[in-house]
């Protein structure tokens, strides 16, 4: 899910945090998720500016929060974000909210 072009100053926020529900396919409940982003000294989205995390995939929301102070490439203005939700094909998400902060 990519997300519209922002302007950021990564020094001013210091996580990232969504509030999603997934209903699994298969009988998956543990999927990882990763959050990229794109930054103005930089084209589009790469490994090195991403962020790894654990999602629940048990078809209630949950709130999910990305520590990205201290990773070494969350710098600069942040143009944009794009959301990983698990890598399973016939994953049903539904995203309530998502923001910086």
């Amino acid at each position: 899910i990519i997300g519209p072009p922002i302007r950021a100053d990564a020094g001013r926020f210091s996580r990232f945090l969504v509030m999603m529900r997934i209903e699994p396919s298969e009988g998956e409940e543990a999927l990882p998720g990763q959050i990229f982003w794109a930054r103005s000294d930089s084209r589009g989205f790469s490994e090195s500016k991403s962020a790894h995390f654990a999602i629940r995939a048990d078809g209630r929301f949950h709130t999910y929060e990305v520590k990205l102070t201290g990773h070494p490439e969350w710098r600069g203005i942040i143009t944009r974000l794009r959301l990983d939700p698990g890598n399973k094909p016939g994953l049903k998400v539904e995203i309530d909210w998502m923001r910086l902060e």
